[in-house]
């Protein structure tokens, strides 16, 4: 798991930003790398993070965090099909052209059904 695809567990799981600091060198993979990446944010002082090494203090844990990544990713790739097909249809003039030159039935056969076919809709 990258860092970004960690903060969005994080916030996910209503992790604020502002409670936490993460240095991570490399992918996070396992809880020990999560662990030692985290750092709890226990106040500020003149303007600066206040960490505590407590590790015990990490609201969450890494089971919670690959369920929402997992989760996050699955709600991505059910709506990704909606983005696929915008892209791949002509553009509305184009289509009311298609449609006025050879009907309806045509339209959903030629333009629609392929796109549909080539990107469709998760079940």
């Amino acid at each position: 798991m990258n860092i970004e695809e960690l903060q969005a567990a994080l916030s996910g799981l209503g992790v604020s930003p502002d409670n936490y600091v993460l240095r991570v060198n490399g992918d996070i993979n396992d809880s020990a790398s999560f662990i030692s990446c985290y750092s709890v944010v226990t106040g500020t002082n003149n303007g600066n993070n206040v960490e505590s090494s407590d590790k015990s203090l990490i609201p969450v844990t890494w089971d919670q965090i690959t369920a929402k990544d997992t989760e996050l990713k699955s709600d991505a790739s059910k709506v990704a099909y909606k983005q696929q097909r915008l892209e791949e249809y002509p553009n509305f003039g184009e289509q009311l052209d298609y449609i006025y030159h050879h009907g309806i039935d045509k339209w959903k056969t030629d333009i629609v059904d392929p796109v549909k076919t080539k990107y469709p809709k998760p079940s």
